[in-house]
């Protein structure tokens, strides 16, 4: 096996791991470790052998991106000067970051990225290439030219692995993206397409539904039979219940829902629930800080419904992890699927919905 200045490579049965092996710098990428690792890509493609390929970094991060100074690239920069000029440097950006990663995108064998500490900038860039990411709970990603007044690195594919409104808020901020916040802006579930997809509007009667008033969604509430409906976004249901809508589980959990069958906690009404679910977020937390409640006399009736509390925040809470499957996950309703919709009704004696949908459609079936 081929040996490097700059990496470490070694295979485990049908799998080659190539680590970047220059922890000292955060394993910045200098022009020797890149022509190194694309000729360890290459290598690993042509090994029949070879069925996966591992890229790591050494020591506690994977990479801080491209090499801006270390001793050993300033002194290949002497040995190897660029074509002076606009075109030289064009020709460094273009041949060491930009093709580089889209032909490391594009190998034929699966690649994994095994990333710890700093993902950041070049470092993000190499990572984004490889088919998927594993993360230790340490890894931060960032890209952080908007803080030196730039753009981004070369391969630009943020708003495909994080979808577009997340990459612009991280674009404008150059803030850190946790591993677990990763994980959460990538998941194809009802959390990701609620945080992601375009403006929408949701109708329903029932007042979990609230909690999707986030980011785009807006929710009609319907409400009783006589009551106005309403429109409800984020400030809307901040506004109405003096919590997030996030944090429409733990008020619940706290005040009952009748309509749920969730029994609510003697002696606490809406506004104290408010006021510990703003101070405490959920009832985990609240109940690790009984001792702080006010008033106190609630404090031991807390006390006695504490697993009726952890029960009614959980079944009030809306599924976030269900798979979607795949795109798209809206379509335009058509007729079959409405005679489908009133086939259940009338199979469950939906009487009331069966008629609330025909005045929707402005129509009656007297079958």
């Amino acid at each position: 096996m081929k040996t490097y200045t700059t990496l470490l490579t070694e295979r485990t049965g049908a799998v080659h791991k190539i680590t970047a092996n220059r922890p000292e710098v955060l394993n910045a990428q200098s022009r020797i470790l890149l022509e190194e690792l694309d000729d360890a890509f290459a290598a690993a493609v042509d090994d029949d052998a070879v069925r996966v390929i591992i890229l790591a970094g050494a020591g506690k991060h994977f990479s801080a991106g491209h090499d801006l100074g270390s001793p050993q690239e300033m002194e290949d920069q002497k040995k190897t000067p660029l074509e002076p000029g606009f075109r030289g440097e064009y020709r460094r950006l273009w041949e060491r970051f930009f093709e580089n990663t889209m032909r490391w995108r594009d190998l034929p064998k699966p690649t994994i990225a095994q990333v710890q500490g700093y993902c950041i900038m070049g470092g993000m860039m190499i990572a984004s290439a490889c088919d998927l990411i594993i993360a230790s709970d340490d890894a931060l990603f960032a890209d952080r030219a908007v803080k030196w007044g730039g753009a981004h690195v070369q391969y630009f594919s943020m708003p495909w692995d994080l979808g577009p409104r997340k990459a612009k808020e991280y674009l404008f901020t150059g803030e850190f993206i946790s591993a677990a916040e990763a994980e959460r802006s990538v998941r194809n579930d009802v959390a990701s397409f609620v945080r992601f997809m375009l403006p929408a509007l949701v109708l329903s009667g029932d007042r979990d539904l609230l909690q999707l008033a986030q980011g785009g969604v807006q929710v009609l509430f319907l409400g009783a039979r006589g009551q106005p409906a309403r429109v409800y976004d984020e400030a809307g249901v901040q506004a109405r219940f003096s919590v997030a809508s996030q944090q429409l589980p733990s008020w619940a959990a706290l005040v009952g829902d009748t309509s749920d069958n969730l029994p609510g906690t003697p002696g606490v009404g809406a506004r104290t629930a408010a006021k510990w679910v703003q101070a405490y977020g959920n009832i985990d937390n609240l109940l690790a800080h009984l001792a702080e409640l006010t008033p106190a006399r609630l404090r031991p009736v807390v006390e006695a419904h504490a697993e009726q509390l952890r029960q009614n925040e959980q079944l009030a809470r809306l599924r976030e992890d269900v798979p979607l499957g795949p795109a798209p996950h809206v379509a335009a309703l058509l007729p079959g699927a409405i005679e489908n919709l009133r086939r259940v009704f009338r199979e469950h004696e939906f009487k009331s919905l069966e008629a609330r949908l025909d005045a929707l459609l402005g129509t009656s079936d007297p079958a």
